[in-house]
């Protein structure tokens, strides 16, 4: 992943994962770099579905050193999918893990309402 070859580490730790499942986060994180790398490439959808699947894979731990609910969240109030982005602040909230109050105010000043 250090070399930038995203989908090489996704390939690569999606093996580990399956032969040690406490490896998840560094699948996850591999998903979030290439989900940033993406958003950064203005590639919005492929970036979507990268930090989807990070989320997806999740971990128990916060080991995991990008954190895709914050960045997925902005995307999804970019491009006014209020009910998608509502959809990842209830989920963060529901895995117990934090998102930027700024963006959750952005998000509800956007789409007119509070959840």
């Amino acid at each position: 992943m250090s070399t930038g070859d995203h989908d090489g580490a996704i390939a690569d730790f999606a093996r580990e994962a399956e032969l040690d499942p406490k490896s998840k986060y560094r699948l996850a994180d591999a998903y979030c770099e290439r989900g940033m790398t993406r958003m950064r490439a203005k590639s919005y959808e492929a970036a979507i579905g990268d930090l989807k699947s990070s989320i997806e894979v999740g971990t128990a731990a916060d080991a995991c050193q990008c954190q895709p609910y914050d960045p997925l969240l902005g995307l999804y109030t970019d491009q006014r999918r209020f009910d998608d982005a509502w959809a990842v602040v209830r989920n963060a909230r529901a895995a117990g893990k934090s998102v930027a109050p700024e963006l959750v105010d952005a998000l509800s000043k956007a789409s007119g309402r509070d959840r």
